[in-house]
């Protein structure tokens, strides 16, 4: 960017002068964050972290809760909007205010699409977890498929297609645990039985028949 001045001597003789306008203290700012977050996630432009909730975080979700949309889970998007938790983690980032949100879009455009795309791996009181990619250009949240997991690692189905060949080991937990009951709850909102033991294997026989056994 230039600034063109007209600048005419005492003599008629005129000259164009062009000179350089200093750089915006925001633009270098944010490019200078870029450039330190790129060193720091190794190029990628990518980091993942993951915070805790406190038992009393939005009405004291679980992965269960927000593993499908709906009212949990923009409970959730809305608490990690106010988390101090999520805020420091956040705070290490590009801080692209809204003034630069149209240059970030455009570099974004440039550099690649999902420049400054944050993994935030949240972990509930009762062990599970279930993953969240922060669009830092955009400022939008948004779920990743099949992240989330209770306790155990053992998938939380979103769809009854997803319960299908799927196995659930619960033998880190022994046998009657909370966290094999709140999974025998959950598949049962689908009408799926589960038979006793600590490991089992669920598989569609027909339509809405399911089988789901020890293994």
């Amino acid at each position: 960017k230039f600034d063109v001045a007209r600048v005419c001597e005492g003599s008629g003789a005129c000259l164009m002068e062009v000179t350089p306008t200093p750089m915006e203290p925001e633009i270098k700012n944010f490019v200078l964050e870029l450039s330190a977050y790129y060193q720091v996630t190794g190029g990628t432009m990518k980091s993942h972290f993951t915070p805790r909730t406190d038992g009393t975080t939005a009405g004291n979700l679980s992965a269960f809760d927000t593993a499908g949309p709906g009212a949990p889970r923009d409970r959730l998007f809305t608490w990690m909007r106010s988390s101090t938790e999520v805020a420091t983690f956040r705070n290490t980032l590009p801080a692209i205010g809204t003034a630069m949100h149209q240059i970030g879009v455009t570099i974004a455009s440039v550099w690649n699409d999902s420049m400054g795309s944050t993994l935030i791996t949240i972990e509930f009181t009762d062990g599970s977890r279930i993953t969240v990619s922060w669009e830092v250009v955009n400022d939008t949240y948004s779920v990743v498929d099949g992240s989330a997991k209770d306790k155990y690692g053992n998938p939380i189905p979103v769809t009854a297609d997803q319960i299908d060949g799927t196995r659930f080991d619960y033998s880190g937990e022994g046998s009657n645990g909370p966290a094999q009951q709140r999974m025998r709850d959950y598949l049962s909102l689908w009408g799926v039985p589960v038979s006793n033991g600590v490991r089992w294997a669920c598989v569609r026989i027909s339509g809405d028949s399911w089988h789901c056994a020890p293994y």
